[in-house]
């Protein structure tokens, strides 16, 4: 019998903690950037996310500082989703996303240069 009431009240314990509003998430914000912003045509193939970090701000007011890298599998920094619209054999600015659940994102521009058409423009400034 105490067993039992140990176990529903261990359970019930569990189950009004997960009910706790103040740990819902309210938004996610950049803490530290990517090292790497600037993509070399030609040379780059893929994202490289290594230096990011996103902070999640919970409704209590405590922050959780999450890296981008190395992929998280658990806790309270898993579930992010990162997208983009990147085009590695393009010049340009893309967008990069990286979003929680279906409301809650962030996103930073990137660019694509071709190097050599941008060591042609420092020696054009000269």
């Amino acid at each position: 019998m105490r067993k039992g009431a140990l176990l529903l009240a261990v359970l019930l314990v569990l189950l009004l903690n997960g009910c706790d509003e103040s740990n819902t998430i309210i938004k996610l914000r950049f803490v530290r950037y990517p090292n790497k912003i600037v993509y070399i045509l030609g040379q780059d193939e893929e994202l490289d996310l290594a230096g990011g970090k996103i902070g999640i701000m919970i409704k209590s007011g405590r922050e959780i500082v999450c890296p981008l890298l190395p992929p998280q599998i658990h806790g309270d920094c898993d579930n992010f989703t990162i997208t983009t619209n990147t085009d590695f054999t393009k010049e340009g600015v893309y967008i990069v996303k990286i979003s929680r659940g279906d409301t809650l994102f962030v996103e930073y521009p990137i660019q694509v240069i071709d190097i050599d058409k941008f060591i042609d423009s420092l020696d054009d400034s000269e």
